[in-house]
C-alpha cells in the first residue's frame, strides 16, 4: 500500500513539475502579459526630463496601436561607467531627486507591453525612468510627464 502511494505521489509531482515548465506557465504574480492595444490617445506623449551631472536629456514616450515607442536623447553617461541600463520604476521621482526612493522596476517586460492607459498593469504615467551605471546604482532618474498638446518641450 505504501508503494502505491509513493506512486501516486510521483505521479503528482511529474505532473506539477509539467504544468510549471508547460506551454500555459502563468509568468508573474499577476499572470502573464499582454500587449497592449488599448491606449486611450495614439500619438499620447510623456517625458522625463533629465538634469543631473550624470545624465541631461529626455526620454520620451509616444503610445502606439501596439504599446509605446520610446526615444532617448541624453547625453552625460561617461563610457568607463557603462555600459547603462534603464528602466521604469514604480513610483514618481520625489522633489528631493533621490532616486532610491523610486521603488522596483515597473515589471512590464518590453515597450509592446507597457500602457498610457491607467487601467492596464503597465501603465507607466506618473513613473520614474531610472538611469543605472555598470554597478547597478541609480544615477539619474526622472518622472514621466504627460506633454500637453501646446507644450514643446518634446520636439
Amino acid at each position: 500500500m505504501q508503494l502505491i502511494s509513493l506512486f501516486a505521489l510521483l505521479g503528482a509531482a511529474a505532473v506539477a513539475v509539467g504544468q510549471v515548465t508547460g506551454p500555459n506557465v502563468t509568468t508573474g504574480a499577476l499572470g502573464d502579459a499582454k500587449e497592449v492595444r488599448n491606449n486611450p490617445v495614439i500619438g499620447e506623449t510623456w517625458v522625463s526630463t533629465f538634469n543631473s551631472d550624470a545624465v541631461r536629456g529626455t526620454v520620451k514616450a509616444v503610445a502606439h496601436t501596439v504599446g509605446i515607442n520610446y526615444t532617448l536623447d541624453v547625453t552625460g553617461l561617461v563610457v568607463d561607467k557603462g555600459p547603462y541600463k534603464y528602466h521604469i520604476h514604480v513610483r514618481a521621482t520625489p522633489e528631493s531627486g533621490n532616486c532610491t526612493e523610486t521603488g522596483g522596476h515597473l515589471d512590464s517586460f518590453n515597450d509592446k507591453y507597457t500602457a498610457l492607459n491607467p487601467i492596464q498593469l503597465g501603465y507607466i504615467g506618473d513613473r520614474s525612468i531610472v538611469f543605472h551605471d555598470n554597478t547597478g546604482a541609480r544615477i539619474a532618474c526622472a518622472t514621466l510627464k504627460k506633454v500637453e498638446k501646446d507644450d514643446d518641450t518634446c520636439h
